[in-house]
């Protein structure tokens, strides 16, 4: 009897020293694909001269020009840590190749915050020699000593049903007007990939929270300091039009 207890006790010694033994934690990676979606309220927004909208300044217009940077992506996961990007995004609406990027080696885990500049950050503003998207053969490049064009919207607007169309052209820049978006998000990456859609509503960049005319001011090329100031509100509107549409 006794060599089985002395087998018994053996085992459990074994069993206890593998129990204890710390545990390997496999630190995996996902990718992301980002895609981005312009829309009108329900409806997608079109780079279409025989395409017109309405705002709530009454004003109808169309759209031949949607260009902009963003940068910096943020995500935070449920532990308040950071996964910084670095990037720069430049999206244009007229090339559907730029509506979407991914990235590739983020940390498995649960995110629950995403944050990204519109814009170009001073460091990268304050000079011209780059590549990539902010490279500027792109065209949002002012010239080195003054920085990039982080948002670019042209077309041709009514001040109501009655009157002819005229242009309107909208370039804005600046250090001043870099600004941060911070949009919730819930997904986990446990070794395999997110798909994240968002959509930028031009309707909210006309309407919320400041009535945009286009009659009153039709042309900004943040080209000083009272060009700064008069576009604030359009700016204001724009910080809160994007949002998350999707993650699968």
């Amino acid at each position: 009897m006794k060599t089985p207890i002395k087998i018994l006790f053996a085992l459990l010694l074994i069993s206890s020293f593998y129990s204890c033994k710390p545990k390997k934690v496999s630190i995996g990676k996902g990718m992301i694909n980002f895609n981005i979606e312009h829309k009108f309220g329900n409806n997608l927004l079109e780079v279409d001269p025989n395409k017109f909208y309405k705002n709530a300044a009454d004003n109808t217009f169309n759209t031949s020009l949607l260009k902009y940077y963003l940068s910096n992506f943020i995500l935070t996961n449920d532990k308040g840590e950071e996964v910084k990007l670095n990037n720069y995004e430049l999206i244009d609406m007229s090339k559907s190749s730029s509506l979407s990027f991914k990235y590739d080696n983020i940390l498995n885990g649960k995110f629950n915050k995403l944050k990204f500049c519109v814009g170009v950050d001073s460091v990268a503003n304050s000079t011209g020699d780059h590549t990539g998207a902010l490279d500027p053969a792109n065209g949002m490049d002012w010239g080195w000593n003054f920085g990039y064009r982080f948002f670019m919207f042209e077309g041709q607007y009514k001040k109501n049903d009655t009157t002819a169309a005229t242009s309107y052209t909208y370039h804005i820049g600046t250090n001043e007007n870099l600004f941060t978006v911070e949009l919730p998000i819930d997904f986990e990456l446990v070794d395999n990939s997110k798909s994240i859609t968002m959509v930028l509503d031009i309707e909210k960049v006309l309407n919320t929270p400041n009535r945009w005319d286009f009659s009153k001011n039709d042309y900004n090329h943040s080209s000083n300091a009272q060009e700064v100031k008069d576009i604030k509100p359009f700016i204001e509107n724009l910080k809160s039009s994007f949002s998350i549409n999707s993650v699968k």
